[in-house]
C-alpha cells in the first residue's frame, strides 16, 4: 500500500523572486569566516595579476619600467669630484681663510650630480673595448649602440640639409592603422609594405631601453577611417636630405629618405665621431639615453657606494685641492683644507697689543665666533650675525657696517689666519693652534722585558 501521507512543500518557497525571503543566516566558527575571507583576497589577487601584462595603466602617463639589466663584468665605474666644482670651494677657503673639513666637502661634491663625473675603466683591456661619441658625450659598450645613437635628428642636421617635398599618398585598401601605446605615434595600416620598418626604426629611436617584443605587445590597432586619412595626408609629404654646404648644381646629392640619409652618414660621417678606448669619463647629470643599460647599473652601485662612503673621494679631493694651493692638517681623525697649516704661538713671538688682546681672549675662551671677538675687543650698539661672520677677511662692501675698530680687528685676525696662528672652522668657531704633543717614548729596556706572547 503506498504512503498517502502530503509532502512538506514549504522549504521550496513557491512566490515571486521579489517575496522570497533570504535564507537563514548560518552561523560559521571564526577558524571557517577567516579562511572564507582568505579565499577572497586570493580570487582579487588573481583577478589582478590576470590582466596585469594586458596594457593596464592607472592613468595616461603610465609608462612601464624596464628591468634592471645586470652591470656587465670586466668594467669598473667611480665617481670623481669635478675639478670646476672643488675650484669654487678652493676660491671661498681662499677668501675667507676657514678651514673646512675633507669629508664635509665630499658630502657637499656627492650631494649633486652636476658637482661630479663618472670614469669608466676597462679591467681588461685587451678583451673589449668602450665606444665615446664626441658630439653628444654618449658612451656605450658596443659599436653598434654608438652608431645608433648618432643617428638622433640633431645630429643628422649638423651635417645634412633637411627639405619636405609633396609625393603621391600611399594608395590601397587600409581598414585600420597601428598605434603606439606609448606614445601615441600612428606608425601605419598593418597590411602597408613598410609597418613592419616602421615598427623598428620607432623602437630604435625612442625605446630602445624596451625589449622589442615586449614593446610589440605594446602596439594597438585602431578601425578608424579619421586615423587612416590622417596617416596618408602625413605620408603624401616626404622628406628629403641633401649635404651640407655643397655647391648646388646637376650633380648634388639627393638623399630621397631618412634612411638612406642614415646610411650615408655612417658610411662618411661615423669613423670620425665614435672613439674606441681603455677609458672615459662622462659627467656626472649625464641622461640615462646616452649610455648603455650595463653602464647605468654600474653607475647606480657606484653612486651607493660612495654615498654610503664619502671618504672614497678624500684622496682626488686632496689632489685636486692641493693643485690650487692649499694647505691640509688633521685635527683628531678630520682632514682640513685650509689657507695655510697651523703654527702655534710660541713665548717667545713678539706681538702687538691689539693682536695679543686677540690671542688672550681666544686662549681663555678655547672657542670663540668673530662676533664675540668684537663684542669683547669693539663692542658697538649693534653687530649683526650676518654682517660679522662673514667678515673673517677683509670686504670693502661691508666696510659702511662695521666701525674702524671693527675694521682693525677683523684685519688683525685676518692676519693670525693666514699666519696658522689662529684657526676658523667652516662652522664659524674660532681657535688657537694647538702644538702637537710628542708621542710618550717607550724605554729599549722596559720593551726588553716585555714578555714574549
Amino acid at each position: 500500500m503506498s504512503d498517502q501521507s502530503p509532502l512538506d512543500l514549504s522549504n521550496f518557497q513557491l512566490v515571486p523572486d521579489w517575496l522570497k525571503e533570504n535564507p537563514k543566516k548560518q552561523n560559521f566558527s571564526n577558524e571557517q569566516k577567516s579562511r572564507d575571507k582568505n579565499k577572497k583576497n586570493e580570487i582579487k589577487r588573481k583577478q589582478w595579476n590576470k590582466g596585469k601584462n594586458k596594457n593596464f595603466s592607472r592613468n595616461k602617463n603610465f609608462r612601464e619600467r624596464p628591468e634592471r639589466v645586470a652591470p656587465p663584468k670586466g668594467i669598473k665605474a667611480e665617481i670623481l669630484p669635478c675639478q670646476a666644482s672643488l675650484k669654487q670651494i678652493a676660491d671661498q677657503i681662499k677668501k675667507t681663510a676657514r678651514s673646512y673639513s675633507v669629508f664635509e666637502i665630499a658630502k657637499l661634491i656627492l650631494s649633486q650630480r652636476e658637482r661630479y663625473e663618472i670614469s669608466f675603466t676597462l679591467e681588461e683591456p685587451k678583451e673589449s673595448e668602450l665606444y665615446f661619441c664626441s658630439s653628444n658625450n654618449s658612451l656605450w659598450l658596443s659599436k653598434k649602440e654608438a652608431m645608433n645613437c648618432l643617428l638622433g635628428e640633431e645630429t643628422l642636421l649638423k651635417y645634412y640639409d633637411k627639405e619636405s617635398v609633396e609625393v603621391e599618398p600611399p594608395k590601397g585598401n587600409y581598414q585600420s592603422i597601428g598605434i603606439c601605446g606609448i606614445s601615441g605615434t600612428r606608425i601605419g595600416p598593418p597590411n602597408h609594405h613598410s609597418y613592419q620598418k616602421e615598427i623598428i626604426n620607432l623602437h630604435k629611436s625612442k625605446f630602445s631601453n624596451i625589449d622589442f617584443e615586449s614593446y610589440k605587445n605594446k602596439i594597438k590597432i585602431e578601425n578608424s577611417e579619421e586615423l587612416v586619412d590622417e596617416w596618408k595626408k602625413s605620408q603624401s609629404f616626404q622628406d628629403q636630405y641633401s649635404i651640407k654646404g655643397e655647391i648646388p648644381n646637376d650633380d648634388k646629392i639627393i638623399l630621397k629618405n631618412r634612411e638612406d640619409a642614415e646610411s650615408h652618414f655612417l658610411k662618411n660621417y661615423s669613423e670620425k665621431l665614435i672613439d674606441s678606448g681603455e677609458s672615459f669619463i662622462v659627467p656626472g647629470n649625464i641622461e640615462g639615453k646616452m649610455l648603455s643599460q650595463g653602464l647605468l647599473s654600474l653607475i647606480k652601485n657606484a653612486s651607493i657606494h660612495a654615498k654610503k662612503h664619502p671618504a672614497s673621494l678624500v684622496n682626488p679631493i686632496c689632489t685636486i685641492l692641493g693643485n690650487e694651493g692649499l694647505k691640509f692638517f688633521k685635527k683628531g681623525k678630520k682632514i682640513f683644507a685650509c689657507v695655510s697649516r697651523p703654527k702655534p704661538l710660541s713665548d717667545d713671538d713678539t706681538l702687538s697689543d691689539p693682536i695679543k688682546a686677540i690671542v688672550t681672549f681666544i686662549r681663555e675662551k678655547k672657542r670663540v665666533t668673530s662676533k664675540e671677538l668684537l663684542d669683547e675687543l669693539a663692542p658697538s650698539g649693534e653687530n649683526s650675525d650676518n654682517s660679522i661672520e662673514n667678515n673673517s677677511s677683509t670686504d670693502e662692501s661691508n666696510d659702511a657696517e662695521l666701525g674702524e675698530n671693527q675694521l682693525k680687528v677683523l684685519q688683525d685676525l685676518n692676519w693670525l689666519l693666514r699666519e696658522g696662528a689662529v684657526i676658523a672652522f667652516g662652522d664659524g668657531k674660532i681657535e688657537l693652534a694647538i702644538p702637537k704633543q710628542p708621542a710618550p717614548k717607550v724605554d729599549a729596556t722596559e720593551s726588553n722585558d716585555k714578555p714574549i706572547q
